[in-house]
């Protein structure tokens, strides 16, 4: 039983192997696979057999081996055909989407915020018919402020299932911050041996941890992030029950006059630098609504530089995907548990 595991166990690993490799090259061969994967080509063969089977990947065109003469058929990632649902929550709003694999908005609707959860269900199940996709998705990926066990905005028990049998797909649940992170992996930088450091803000202040391609986490109560590290002991009550944490302090709803962003600048940027001297990532990446203003996040990035001078311009940067922030976090957590890591 044991070597039967083992063995279903290799094998999943390495077509998510070869899945996360294709996605970072764009498009190989078989032969250039196996090398890089340190697999026999009769083991890719096989593995890329079935995977041409499921639609999960395609033969692209071919291409002469410079060597021996002879052509090799280029493998490539099917992505665009198959599509997700994704329902976004921020502090304030619920976005609703609909995007393919490969990170393509197809329609989006965003919502004031409901906090029964009953409702979003309901608004979920009319804006599938609505928008036409019920029985053509994937699954739904919900992403969602606090953890996915109740902790901060939505109490979410039987979420999944109520989702489930209504939208007759998998349901995805997951921290809003360590979903764009994911999405990260994905879409934007596809390195999955660097390390980072991803910090939101606006409305809310998190930050996620992403390591060999995997976004780290030292529990799921929420609170072990830096949007709950204490700036102020004597500040306002956090939703966490702590007083004085960084996120009460510097949230959208505490900056909305733009004479005080600057202060607040400041006492972002020194909690973000303290985090990465501990952490030592390769790089910071920025998201969120403050940093869509231009001006403000070169500011941010000047005042990270000023604090530790060890920082260049080529370790601290605006996320590539932040224009994409109400939904590419849902659309990435289905993507890596309905295809780059499906069991």
């Amino acid at each position: 039983m044991a070597i039967g595991q083992n063995l279903k166990s290799m094998k999943s690993t390495n077509r998510s192997a070869l899945l996360y490799l294709l996605n970072k090259s764009g498009k190989m061969s078989r032969k250039d696979i196996a090398a890089s994967l340190g697999l026999t080509p009769a083991a890719v063969t096989k593995i890329s057999q079935e995977l041409i089977q499921e639609g999960y990947i395609y033969e692209a065109e071919a291409v002469k081996d410079g060597q021996k003469g002879r052509s090799e058929v280029l493998l490539c990632l099917e992505l665009k055909t198959k599509h997700v649902m994704g329902i976004c929550s921020d502090k304030d709003s619920i976005s609703f989407s609909i995007s393919s694999l490969d990170g393509t908005l197809e329609n989006i609707k965003t919502i004031k915020f409901i906090n029964d959860v009953n409702k979003v269900v309901e608004y979920a199940n009319e804006y599938l018919d609505e928008t036409k996709y019920r029985g053509k998705i994937e699954g739904v990926g919900v992403c969602i402020v606090g953890s996915s066990k109740g902790y901060g905005i939505w109490e979410l028990n039987g979420l999944k299932e109520k989702l489930e049998r209504k939208l007759g797909c998998e349901a995805i649940i997951h921290n809003n911050v360590r979903s764009f992170a994911i999405a990260g992996t994905i879409y934007e930088s596809k390195d999955r041996e660097k390390s980072s450091l991803y910090f939101k803000w606006g409305p809310g202040i998190g930050s996620a941890i992403v390591n060999d391609g995997q976004v780290l986490s030292a529990g799921d109560r929420g609170v072990s992030e830096i949007g709950h590290v204490i700036v102020n002991p004597n500040g306002q009550k956090c939703r966490c029950g702590r007083r004085g944490c960084l996120e009460t302090e510097v949230a959208m709803d505490s900056i909305s006059q733009n004479n005080i962003i600057y202060d607040k600048i400041k006492l972002a940027a020194l909690a973000l630098m303290n985090t990465a001297t501990i952490l030592n990532t390769e790089e910071i990446v920025l998201f969120g609504s403050v940093f869509m203003d231009k001006d403000i996040a070169e500011r941010f990035i000047q005042e990270c530089l000023d604090i530790n001078p060890y920082l260049s311009k080529e370790n601290i940067r605006v996320s590539k995907l932040n224009d994409k922030v109400a939904y590419i976090g849902a659309t990435a957590i289905c993507a890596r548990r309905l295809f780059f890591e499906k069991k």
